[in-house]
């Protein structure tokens, strides 16, 4: 199989431009996680857990939610700001992507969070309704369906400011667009 080749002939995954996404990429997400593990969002886990719980008139204790079926802690990694900052490495990843960046941001990261609190409601009802066992399954299929929303607002993002509707057209026009401006809508 054939690399996916750029115009001029170079392959893509050996452009310059695609070396820089992935080290924008991989240090924005990791500065978020280490942030995430020195610095745990304690008081976001309480709300979450104080919030989640009274859904289920459950006993909380701190970050603890009691159910019929077992505990739930909830720990930094279970707030969403894990897929909040896979979305940030990616969006912000191509410096060519679109000028409204923090609006994108804001947008993506608040849904994410949404989505993530309705995920948790989720697997705390497994657990509370069924078995720890099925809320672990849920806990484990529910992140990664989370994580793959992260990766579905990017391409809306990318769809809608490159006007194209495949993988190879947007990775095209990410690779035009570092040499000249993208759309004017943008």
């Amino acid at each position: 199989m054939k690399p996916f080749m750029h115009e001029k002939g170079k392959e893509f995954l050996s452009r310059k431009e695609i070396r820089s996404f992935l080290v924008r990429f991989f240090l924005l997400f990791l500065l978020v996680e280490g942030l995430l593990f020195f610095i745990p969002p304690t008081g976001y886990q309480v709300w979450l857990a104080t919030s989640i719980g009274g859904w289920f008139s459950a006993p909380v204790h701190e970050i603890w939610i009691m159910v019929a079926h077992g505990n739930f802690e909830i720990t930094p990694s279970c707030t969403g700001i894990t897929s909040a900052s896979l979305f940030l490495g990616l969006l912000w990843g191509f410096p060519s992507l679109p000028k409204k960046k923090l609006f994108y941001s804001a947008g993506g990261i608040l849904l994410l969070l949404l989505l993530n609190y309705f995920r948790l409601l989720l697997v705390v009802a497994a657990g509370d309704y069924f078995s720890l066992v099925v809320a672990e399954i849920l806990h484990i299929l529910s992140w990664f369906i989370l994580s793959g929303i992260a990766f579905g607002i990017w391409f809306a993002i990318l769809h809608h400011t490159t006007g194209e509707k495949t993988w190879r057209g947007i990775g095209k026009a990410l690779l035009v667009a570092h040499t000249r401006p993208m759309h004017p809508h943008e």
